[in-house]
């Protein structure tokens, strides 16, 4: 809904380009929560009630963030936001995949997610198709999409300075 909605807003400024862009990010990322599902039941894990329990109070400003990037009047700041992800998923590799994945018993598959946001997934790609289409933009749009990129870095990084700071008890907590 979200890239979608931006995609609209950017057809008003006659931007056909950056609507279609979006567009087929938002195609491409369809049903990708689904593999998270997934995953949780191969591990014989109550799938649902983790993702409702389990989101992290510093997810909260990335999604407030991305709402308001979408809700600007031309909102072109959605392609930073999405680069962050992408990049940062396309560093993880085959070897930091394979470990992950031996943590589970075998004949489980628990890793679709894992393996579809990562550098053997299709992220290596879309990062590389993304730095083609950004490079063609005028030096305005590189301008902001780098800086929605930075803030959403900035912010995922202060999320992640508090995830650590949350111990395994309180982990624990929230699964029950």
């Amino acid at each position: 809904g979200h890239f979608r909605r931006a995609a609209k807003s950017l057809r008003k400024f006659d931007r056909p380009d950056l609507a279609d862009y979006l567009e087929i990010h938002a195609r491409e990322e369809t049903g990708h929560h689904n593999l998270v599902l997934k995953d949780l039941r191969a591990l014989g894990l109550p799938a649902e009630r983790l993702v409702a329990n389990l989101v992290h109070e510093a997810i909260v400003p990335l999604c407030e963030f991305f709402d308001r990037l979408v809700e600007t009047e031309y909102p072109i700041g959605c392609i930073g936001y999405s680069y962050c992800f992408e990049s940062i998923a396309a560093l993880k590799r085959e070897e930091e995949v394979t470990a992950l994945t031996a943590l589970w018993p075998k004949g489980i598959d628990a890793g679709r997610f894992l393996r579809t946001h990562s550098g053997i997934g299709s992220e290596a790609s879309h990062v590389q198709d993304m730095i083609e289409f950004i490079a063609g933009l005028s030096a305005d749009d590189r301008i902001a999409i780098v800086l929605a990129t930075f803030a959403t870095a900035m912010i995922m990084a202060e999320g992640l300075r508090r995830t650590g700071e949350l111990g395994d008890e309180a982990i624990l907590a929230r699964l029950v």
